[in-house]
């Protein structure tokens, strides 16, 4: 996935601390973004895993290993 961003023609001649400024605060918010995201598919994956093993400990039939 390319992550670089875009300028458009118009913004290559504006001052570049304002360029650097505005690609800063584009990437912090996508960090922001991709940490989140993270956050939720950690609980996500930790539920799936509790649920399993409480299940396992019950001894819920669909849950064991045939042999």
């Amino acid at each position: 996935m390319d992550t670089q961003l875009k300028q458009p023609k118009s913004e290559e001649h504006t001052k570049p601390s304002e360029n650097t400024a505005d690609q800063y605060e584009s990437l912090v918010q996508q960090e922001d973004e991709h940490i989140e995201r993270l956050k939720t598919c950690t609980k996500l994956i930790l539920d799936a895993l509790a649920i399993i093993d409480a299940r396992l400990k019950s001894g819920h039939r669909e849950s064991r290993m045939r042999e």
